[in-house]
């Protein structure tokens, strides 16, 4: 029986933004089973759920709302673009799409869901019925 063995993400990497609180995410994993003498690096790509953050719809059939939802995308590619490292704490479970539910830290240290609220990309959600809806 193994005694000690370990899993590390060493690095979280932007693939691409779905929409605006929508990441796909690269994860850069180590594994680690030091009585096999063994060392493993493996990606792993998931989607991530921004938490504390719903921003409009990008395929919505309103016009505005669909505007609105594709320059909440801009801004997030422009906050964090592809290939960006960033860090990543995963919050609590899922969502009903089986995405995770995450907080991003942007390179610089500054939270990206409060720079989208804070640029009005968005509303603060956390979960439940959305008003209106």
């Amino acid at each position: 029986m193994l005694t000690t063995s370990s899993i590390l993400v060493k690095q979280w990497i932007v693939k691409q933004w779905l929409d605006g609180d929508t990441v796909e995410i690269t994860a850069i994993v180590d594994i680690v089973i030091p009585e096999l003498d063994v060392r493993v690096s493996l990606s792993l790509d998931r989607n991530l759920r921004i938490y504390g953050l719903d921003t409009p719809e990008m395929h919505s059939k309103n016009k505005e709302e669909k505007a609105r939802g594709e320059a909440a995308l801009r801004y997030a590619e422009s906050l964090a673009p592809p290939g960006s490292i960033v860090n990543v704490k995963i919050a609590k479970g899922k969502d009903k799409y089986k995405r995770f539910l995450a907080k991003i830290t942007l390179p610089d240290g500054d939270d990206f869901a409060g720079n989208m609220l804070l640029a009005g990309h968005g509303t603060a959600y956390y979960g439940g019925k959305k008003n209106g809806k």
